[in-house]
């Protein structure tokens, strides 16, 4: 016998398709970024950015990064010319490195109240994210 349900079934609780739902979602796990660290080369517009990636379910991640110039009140800084463990599929472990090139997004700024935000979201988690501040900002 083949059972099927439609939406009205599965929100009504219909063979507890909304109770595994909710279920499912409190049992993932989210990720951890910690230690997040950032500078910028001096004499070039390029910035290192580390962290420490850990999740409990041990999924990929999708990482984010963006940039603020008011101390992180808001993070308008575009962050779009970026390499290494960044976007979709990024591994867990210590010591990640992203290099931006915020000459080539944003050059010829300089902003002494800068933040970097790494935020980090598995396929079911929730999204965390960790801010670090640093002094300067493409003040090559």
């Amino acid at each position: 016998m083949k059972v099927t349900l439609g939406f009205r079934e599965l929100c009504t609780g219909g063979a507890g398709g909304i109770i595994l739902l909710i279920a499912s979602s409190l049992l993932a796990a989210s990720p951890v970024v910690d230690n997040v660290r950032a500078s910028q080369r001096p004499g070039t517009g390029l910035v290192d950015i580390y962290f420490d990636l850990s999740d409990a379910d041990g999924d990929l991640q999708t990482i984010e990064v963006a940039a603020s110039g008011d101390g992180g009140l808001t993070y308008t800084i575009p962050c779009v010319t970026l390499s290494g463990a960044v976007g979709s599929g990024v591994t867990l472990g210590t010591g990640k490195h992203i290099v931006w090139n915020a000459e080539a997004d944003w050059g010829g700024n300089y902003v002494a109240d800068s933040k970097v935000r790494v935020t980090a979201q598995g396929p079911q988690g929730q999204p965390l994210s960790l801010e670090f501040p640093w002094s300067s900002l493409l003040n090559s």
